[in-house]
This record gives C-alpha cells, sequence and structure tokens, in this order.
C-alpha cells in the first residue's frame, strides 16, 4: 500500500472512531491530518495526485463551503475542519464525492435514528420533528449527526459500524440528557439544503476565477503590446516587425505563466485599417478553459462557462521609425 494511502486510511479511521465514540474530534487530529496532507502533497507520495497548490485551494474551498452552516448552528466546529483537511488530502474533484456521499449518509442516519426514537413511544406523533416541546433528536451536548465520521468513512466504508454505534449511544443516554436546541431534523434538512448552496458557493469561487484568469490575460496582452515597441535590430522593415512580433508573445506569455502552457499567444502584422501608412501588430492571447479548467467543475455547471478565453491588444507602428 502506499505511503500517502497508509496515511490517510490510519487517520480517517482514528477520526471516524473519535467523532462517533465521543462526538469530538480534537484539534491535535486536525492538525495532524492537515500536516499529513501539506507533506504527502509535497513530497509527491499522495495517493490522490494532489499539488499543495491544489490541496490549499480544496482546503479553502471546503472550510468556506461548510462555514455558514456552523455559524448557523447546523454543523459542529470539527465537522468543517475535518471536511476542509479533507479536501487538503483529496482535492476538489474527491471532495465532490466525499461531500454528496457524506450528505445523503448523513440524512440517512439521522432519519434512521428519529424512527427508533420515535418508534418507542408508538403514539401519533412518531415520525414528528417535535415531541412535548423537545426535539426529535439529540445526543448529548453535541450536534447530533457525526458528519466528520461520516465524511472520513467515505474512502473505507465505516458507515454501517458508525450507524451502530450510535444507536447503542443513544439507547444508553437518559431522556432527560438530550439539549432542547438539538434535533435530528436539522440533518435532514442540511442535507437537503446544502446541495443547492454549495452549487452557489462553488459556482461563485468558479466564475471568480474565470475573472481573475479573463483580467490576467488582458493584462498580458496589453504588456506584449507594449513590448512590440521596444527597438529590435534588423537590417528590413520586415524582419524588424518580426522579431518585435516574437518579443511581444515572449512577454506576454511569461505574464501568464501562472496558467501554465496552455495560454497560447499569436501575432499578426499588417497595415492599421484606420491609416495604410503605419504597421499595426496584434497580440492575442487565448487560453482553452474548456480542455483545462483551472477549477474543476461541477457535472452542470460547465455548460454554463465559458469554452475559451481571449484578449487582443494591438499597437501601432512607424515603418520609417522601425529600424
Amino acid at each position: 500500500m502506499p505511503l500517502g494511502s497508509a496515511l490517510f486510511i490510519a487517520w480517517a479511521v482514528v477520526v471516524a472512531w473519535s467523532d462517533c465514540r465521543t462526538r469530538r474530534v480534537s484539534n491535535r487530529l486536525v492538525i495532524a491530518g492537515l500536516v499529513g496532507a501539506f507533506i504527502s502533497a509535497a513530497s509527491r507520495v499522495s495517493s490522490f495526485a494532489v499539488t499543495p497548490e491544489q490541496a490549499a485551494l480544496a482546503l479553502l474551498v471546503g472550510c468556506v463551503a461548510l462555514m455558514p452552516f456552523f455559524l448557523a448552528g447546523v454543523m459542529g466546529a470539527a465537522d468543517v475542519k475535518v471536511f476542509a483537511v479533507l479536501g487538503a488530502w483529496c482535492g476538489l474533484s474527491a471532495l465532490r464525492g466525499i461531500w454528496l456521499a457524506a450528505s445523503i449518509a448523513a440524512a440517512v442516519h439521522a432519519l434512521v435514528l428519529i424512527a427508533a426514537v420515535r418508534s418507542r413511544s408508538g403514539d401519533a406523533s412518531a415520525w414528528s420533528p417535535w415531541r412535548n416541546r423537545r426535539p426529535a433528536f439529540a445526543v448529548g451536548a453535541h450536534r447530533g449527526a457525526p458528519y466528520a465520521s461520516v465524511a472520513g468513512g467515505r474512502r473505507f466504508a465505516v458507515l454501517a459500524g458508525q450507524l451502530g454505534a450510535r444507536d447503542r449511544e443513544m439507547r444508553r443516554l437518559p431522556r432527560a440528557a438530550l439539549p432542547l436546541h438539538e434535533f435530528g431534523s436539522a440533518a435532514v434538512e442540511f442535507a437537503l439544503v446544502f446541495p443547492l448552496l454549495f452549487t452557489v458557493l462553488y459556482g461563485i469561487v468558479t466564475y471568480s476565477v474565470l475573472l481573475v484568469a479573463e483580467q490576467s490575460l488582458t493584462l498580458a496582452a496589453e504588456e506584449g503590446a507594449r513590448a512590440a515597441l521596444h527597438y529590435e535590430s534588423a537590417t528590413s522593415v520586415v524582419e524588424a516587425l518580426a522579431a518585435r512580433s516574437s518579443n511581444a508573445c515572449s512577454v506576454a506569455t511569461q505574464a501568464t505563466a501562472w496558467l501554465g502552457a496552455y495560454a497560447q499567444c499569436s501575432t499578426q502584422t499588417q497595415s492599421c485599417s484606420y491609416n495604410s501608412a503605419m504597421d499595426c501588430v496584434q497580440v492575442t492571447l487565448t487560453y482553452n478553459y474548456a480542455g483545462h479548467p483551472i477549477v474543476p467543475t461541477l457535472p452542470l455547471l460547465s455548460l454554463a462557462l465559458p469554452k475559451t478565453l481571449s484578449s487582443v491588444a494591438t499597437v501601432q507602428l512607424d515603418p520609417e521609425n522601425v529600424l
């Protein structure tokens, strides 16, 4: 087994065990997982082929995506931290699958426990989220659904053991220990609402990155056009214009280095349409976003994204001053 896989599985097992047994995930476990994720990414031993930059981006997305639910009191802080660290381990592509599976599993888990608790009473309100002004489902002083353990268990199928452990613990807790402000229906509502909110947040992040890339292409094309004004030693006007065009593309490509080798530069030299006595050098930068998305897209979100990003800048040159 690769070292990266062994480290991830060991950490996820400990997180799931801690969350199921005590409904807590200590900060030591979170920090250990975060350090392990970045070490695996930096040393290229990660089984998910995640780079440190991708790990940092997924960490940020995972934290931002679940933060509103923590602030609303639906999720615990440990759930948000573990989900963010899972992003650092697995990257954005795998994070989507973990989020979907964990949300569905948490909803099913809550429904099963609500049914188990209410079926003992035998009254007509067995399936009501509230009974005698008390919540239908809560465990101790913590949130009802072990979201962190379900998310961590996405990779090695510990869900069945988690459900059994939480059922047994529910039976041992006295009814008086259940707080008034936590209930199992919140997990169901969370599972229903979270996909929509996550899609909106993911779309905001994606379009923000698109705007940054488009602005970068625009500035790079302008820098390339300015570079065409620099003097190049040549024996003819045609040779000088070719040298200036080459220099323009070189400068423009350097300005878009963060996009990798996928930003393509091309130049076109011709007489200016508004003044045939002048030569115009046009610098065009294009980026095939459909083939090389900066942020991995959701299945349907790709339909609303542009296939290609491009920017054009033009500079006017006087043939008499080119040589």
